[in-house]
């Protein structure tokens, strides 16, 4: 039957005349149908679905099976009211809802009493048994089926884009099945030569962003569930955070003290995960920060790995985004980097969350360089001129400073005063973690461990003649001299 293939064009509402009134014309496209039944046996017509749709035998429903010409013994397994097929209007999806007691089939897999199921494009429906087919969906255009390949477009239903860039783009998907959501993160692979190297999406940097996800497990890194390839694409398939991303929040309205440090303090604990496993991410910004939902108090996660590395000592590329890059990231004389790198990036997302601007300004990105390189800032906001900013200048102006061995380490920065002594703070955030299933979350900042439990990378500590001084001049940070260095620091990843 032809309208196997496609929907006739009877479905098309007619062309309207001007005579038709706004409400009449908003009418008209709510009549159009969003999708069509197309029968499989006798007893049933095939349906265009314009509204909700309740199958079933009870005399309430929109569809009533018949007993002429029902297929011998079908009638009986039919529930009073068996299924009801309804499109989602805020996410544009058919679901398909079993309140049966003998079953509701999509491709010969049962959806079960009381759950859903996404309807795609020429699904088939059954009854009773899940030979029972008597009904095939046509979908009206509501999916977009060229983000992903057949085989998880089977599994994954296409929501919205979240993000598209030169070389990819982001989808919120929903699992059919489960109905979780998902982002599904699209690379288009470049040409696999060497002069391609320095491309986000060369296979190198694809293969390195893979390895380092695939070796992460924490509640503040973002998780990867699977991975996909089909010829120069490949799909990532990553938890899905619905507050979106710090930057957004930060613009929104300016934040409280308070809650900047709710944040910072698990962008810090994320940091020393990664750099327990001798991973620099490299690119630390607000847009790579994602938060799980709209909570003020609520849970983050770091993600972008497409430019981190594993380092064992010292990396040589440069990259990351200027506004947040250390000054040893962006100087073309300085060859190596280490982890302090990413300590640098902490202060400038600190400096940042708290005012709503940048530490480091310029007209251009060679003025903006310079500054950096400079270490050129100030606190010139009325925000900063509160008392209680005070402590936070200090350590800000223990963190962004020029010379990585003088820069605070992550304990330095966890045993200054702002955060010491909030406890507060500390056992919010270790009651959020502490309910994604991390026991005990601030022994990772501890500097005596059981041995027996952890396993160590060692990082040496110095301590520079920083000044703490909280004038409102713009501060010249210079490479100050080391006054000792303390015990090896051992950053922590707790053995499962």
């Amino acid at each position: 039957m032809s309208e196997d293939d496609e929907l006739p064009n009877t479905l098309t509402p007619p062309t309207q005349n001007s005579s038709h009134s706004q409400q009449d014309n908003v009418n008209l496209v709510n009549e159009i149908p969003w999708g069509r039944l197309i029968t499989c046996i006798k007893c049933l017509h095939s349906i265009d679905l314009i509204q909700s749709v309740t199958f079933g035998r009870g005399s309430a429903c929109d569809v009533i099976v018949p007993a002429k010409d029902c297929p011998p013994g079908l009638l009986p397994n039919i529930s009073k009211k068996h299924f009801t097929i309804e499109r989602n209007l805020k996410d544009n999806l058919v679901y398909v809802t079993d309140f049966s007691k003998n079953g509701t089939y999509i491709n010969g897999e049962i959806i079960g009493t009381n759950k859903k199921k996404i309807l795609i494009d020429k699904d088939e429906i059954a009854v009773s048994t899940p030979h029972q087919i008597i009904y095939k969906f046509l979908s009206h255009g509501n999916e977009k089926p060229d983000f992903l390949p057949s085989d998880l477009l089977s599994k994954y239903a296409n929501v919205r884009r979240l993000g598209r860039g030169s070389c990819g783009e982001v989808m919120l998907v929903k699992d059919r099945s489960t109905l979780k959501e998902y982002a599904i993160k699209k690379i288009i692979l470049c040409d696999n030569n060497s002069s391609q190297m320095y491309k986000i999406n060369h296979p190198s940097k694809v293969d390195n962003e893979v390895t380092i996800l695939g070796n992460l497990d924490h509640p503040l890194i973002i998780g990867m569930l699977d991975i996909h390839s089909v010829d120069k694409e490949v799909y990532l398939i990553l938890e899905y955070m619905a507050g979106g991303e710090l930057t957004s929040r930060i613009h929104r309205s300016p934040m409280s003290l308070d809650t900047a440090k709710f944040y910072f303090v698990q962008i810090l604990l994320a940091t020393n995960y990664l750099h327990s496993l001798n991973v620099i991410h490299r690119d630390l910004k607000p847009e790579n920060i994602l938060l799980l939902d709209e909570r003020e108090e609520t849970l983050l996660k770091i993600t972008d790995f497409g430019l981190s590395k594993f380092a064992e000592g010292s990396v040589m590329t440069k990259c990351g985004t200027y506004r947040f890059a250390a000054p040893e990231v962006i100087n073309p004389k300085q060859r190596k980097y280490s982890k302090e790198a990413d300590i640098w990036s902490l202060g400038v997302i600190l400096y940042f969350m708290i005012s709503q601007d940048f530490p480091f300004q310029g007209k251009n990105e060679s003025e903006l360089t310079k500054n950096i390189l400079k270490g050129n800032y100030g606190f010139h906001r009325p925000i900063w001129q509160d008392e209680d900013m005070v402590p936070v200048k200090d350590l800000l102006t223990k963190i962004l400073v020029l010379n990585p061995k003088n820069r605070f380490g992550i304990s330095q920065i966890v045993d200054h005063d702002w955060i010491k002594y909030d406890h507060g703070v500390k056992h919010r955030v270790s009651q959020l973690l502490e309910q994604q299933g991390l026991e005990n979350p601030m022994a990772a900042f501890s500097l005596e461990p059981e041995p027996k439990k952890f396993r160590f990378s060692n990082s040496q500590i110095v301590r520079s003649h920083s000044s703490s001084d909280d004038s409102d001049h713009d501060h010249t940070l210079t490479n100050s001299s080391e006054l000792s260095c303390t015990p090896t620091l051992c950053f922590l990843e707790q053995v499962q």
